[in-house]
């Protein structure tokens, strides 16, 4: 019996501007859509950007695995010499795989909890004490929530996203975003920078006044960031943005033979 697959629709709509735009979102092939049209995603525009730290960790996970499969004096046949050079090679892809889940969970409880889904507690000991370090700094933390999972878009620079969460933290009003990585960089607050671009083009009686990156990873001590650099922040995300649209127009000019 010959079986179909079919895709179940997942197409997520929103009405902005006052009902004048239209953003559809498509969760699977994470394309946006802006009255019709297909628009950057926010981090897209951010792979400008080099970032030698993720070089040298893939290369250590290379390096542990190649270490932790030889024996010395042993000698390798040709068929074992290609198992170790595979396995080195996709070594970086089983620990992120590994460390994505834990992020995913975490990111998940985290935004079940600011939605008021009061979740469930973790069993797993990693994780439990990652949102015991997110409930005391919540806690401690004066914050009002505005809008949890809010997207954005700007149909001027045919840019979208969505961020975490829009807030007040000691009532300036924030962008805020979950982060579950190894730490937090520089370039995060780019990706935030441009929320606050679309929510400013959106919202022009409502400047964001604050960025703030909180940062629950099972990897490191819980951490948080902010700055209230809004405008040098917002000037590099511009400027990433447009030296990534200019990649793409070369490579399209590439292509075509330089027509």
């Amino acid at each position: 019996m010959n079986s179909v697959s079919q895709r179940v629709d997942t197409l997520q709509s929103h009405t902005l501007y006052n009902g004048t735009v239209r953003l559809d979102f498509d969760p699977i092939k994470h394309r946006y859509k802006i009255n019709g049209e297909y628009a950057y995603g926010v981090t897209t525009a951010l792979s400008v950007i080099a970032k030698p730290q993720l070089i040298w960790w893939a290369a250590t996970m290379a390096a542990d695995h190649v270490k932790a499969n030889l024996v010395p004096g042993v000698g390798l046949d040709e068929l074992e010499i290609q198992e170790l050079c595979d396995g080195a090679r996709k070594a970086h892809n089983r620990k992120k795989d590994k460390a994505a889940d834990a992020g995913t969970y975490i990111h998940n409880y985290i935004e079940d909890f600011v939605n008021g889904k009061n979740p469930s507690r973790p069993i797993n000991p990693q994780l439990n004490r990652v949102i015991d370090d997110f409930m005391q700094w919540w806690d401690k933390t004066d914050i009002e929530v505005i809008s949890a999972e809010q997207v954005f878009c700007s149909p001027t620079l045919k840019l979208a996203g969505t961020a975490d969460l829009v807030c007040k933290v000691d009532g300036k009003l924030t962008i805020m975003d979950w982060k579950t990585g190894s730490g937090i960089y520089p370039e995060m607050f780019l990706q935030l920078a441009a929320y606050a671009i679309m929510w400013e083009e959106e919202h022009p009686d409502q400047p964001i006044e604050q960025l703030y990156i909180v940062n629950a990873s099972v990897k490191n001590m819980f951490q948080t960031d902010k700055s209230d650099q809004l405008e040098f922040f917002k000037k590099g995300y511009r400027q990433a943005l447009e030296l990534y649209r200019t990649t793409k127009e070369l490579e399209e000019m590439f292509k075509k033979g330089w027509k």
